[in-house]
């Protein structure tokens, strides 16, 4: 999914918003096998899709991180990997 990325910070108070990520080549690649590629969230090698909700990136290292998502039409969203609110959404 190409990343016509939006972003979100927030620093806990709620106020954050998303921002559009302009001339952004950011992309990330998941593959039905398991395995991920692009030039975001490089720090993992494989992903698996838990429930309706959550995922589970395997990093690098063997490590393993459960973060949120929401997939709608042709948008993804991952949430969680901060400890404020945060996410990208990247777009199909």
């Amino acid at each position: 999914m190409r990343c016509g990325t939006c972003r979100t910070a927030d620093p806990g108070d709620g106020s954050g918003k998303w921002v559009s990520v302009k001339n952004s080549d950011s992309y990330i690649q998941i593959n039905a096998d398991g395995s991920l590629s692009g030039n975001n969230f490089t720090n993992y090698k494989q992903y698996r899709v838990i429930d309706d909700q959550k995922i589970e990136f395997v990093h690098q290292n063997g490590t393993a991180t459960i973060l949120n998502y929401k997939l709608n039409g042709n948008s993804l969203e991952i949430n969680g990997a901060c400890i404020e609110a945060c996410g990208s959404r990247f777009k199909k």
